[in-house]
């Protein structure tokens, strides 16, 4: 499982430099890495929060 994890984090960081690369090179919009990196770092905390919201209320009120 580990092994796993660890060939997507090298796979990830290959891409990571090349898209910063292109975007200083002026091949992508202003910000658009860090914008994307943080949309999606959000979008997991909502997900999250939503998601132990529901198991919370749902277990409270045992809607089905």
């Amino acid at each position: 499982m580990a092994s796993k994890a660890l060939r997507k984090c090298v796979r990830w960081g290959r891409w990571v430099p090349a898209a910063i690369l292109f975007q200083q090179l002026g091949c992508l919009p202003d910000d658009a890495v860090r914008q994307v990196f943080g949309e999606n770092i959000v979008l997991t905390g909502a997900i999250i929060i939503q998601s132990l919201t529901s198991i919370f209320f749902n277990s409270l009120f045992g809607v089905a």
